[in-house]
């Protein structure tokens, strides 16, 4: 509402701070009020954004609106983060996904090449990530849980950007409201069930929220559990390098590297690709 209300102030930027050209990045996740602040600005203007890598869903739309508003589009095509093995694949899918014939995925002189899971092993920390945190913890769990000749292997894991990011007492506060015991609740007290939370989640499209009611509905009453052995398992620094295991979701991991990935299975939102 707020952002709304800036733009109909019809603002001006140069009274914030001088500039020659106006560089505006991550467009993919403004909204639409934003946006608009900032195309009606004298100055010349430089948007930058990948709707595929939209992470807000509320900015719905917006920037393929101002795409067709603008005097001319580039296509950034060249990728600084890795070699032509992983491009070549990052290139099917793609075409395969959406159908887009008209760019290839250009990528640097770098070697890389596509592990299986035994050869990952002698590559750590190795990076786990996740579209949401529902798959994520289904993925910590079952590492947790993994077992070599009868016996638990003690392994280590840590958070991408540290555990305080994921705010684990999230869960704990849910799992509080779903068993009535909202006197333990940090968070959210105003709610009286569970329900009522979730409907009030949906309404807002507040998908982070719905994800961490997810990942309660999914393992009820074990989770206060889990949640003790992840705190133990995964250290609180942020990329400590002597980690087995860096988990994340892909929202809060951008701009972020590692020499090995494993990319999980909830990024394809429309299906398989191919077969």
């Amino acid at each position: 509402m707020w952002f709304k209300v800036w733009q109909l102030a019809s603002p001006n930027l140069q009274d914030y701070c001088f500039h020659d050209v106006l560089l505006v990045d991550e467009c993919e996740d403004m909204s639409a009020a934003v946006l608009e602040a900032f195309r009606v600005q004298k100055t010349p203007k430089i948007f930058a954004g990948d709707p595929r890598q939209r992470m807000n869903p509320l900015a719905e739309g917006s920037f393929e609106t101002l795409s067709c508003n603008v005097k001319k589009c580039f296509r950034l095509t060249k990728v600084m983060r890795f070699g032509p093995q992983i491009g070549f694949v990052a290139d099917c899918l793609i075409r395969m996904a959406f159908g887009d014939q008209e760019i290839s995925v250009v990528t640097r002189r770098k070697k890389d090449e596509l592990l299986n899971a035994d050869e990952m092993s002698t590559h750590k920390p190795v990076a786990i990530l996740a579209r949401t945190e529902r798959r994520l913890f289904w993925e910590i769990i079952r590492l947790m849980s993994h077992s070599e000749d009868g016996k638990v292997h003690q392994r280590l894991g840590a958070f991408a950007g540290g555990m305080a990011a994921y705010r684990l007492q999230d869960y704990r506060d849910i799992l509080a409201l779903q068993q009535g015991r909202r006197e333990q609740m940090k968070r959210w007290t105003n709610f009286a069930s569970l329900q009522e939370f979730e409907a009030a989640a949906e309404r807002d499209r507040n998908e982070e929220i719905l994800e961490k009611i997810g990942v309660v509905k999914d393992h009820g009453e074990k989770l206060a559990e889990y949640l003790d052995r992840i705190e133990r398992f995964c250290k609180t620094k942020k990329g400590d390098w002597t980690m087995d295991f860096v988990f994340g979701v892909a929202r809060k991991a951008k701009g972020l590297q590692w020499d090995s990935v494993i990319l999980l299975d909830d990024f394809l939102l429309h299906g398989d690709v191919g077969e």
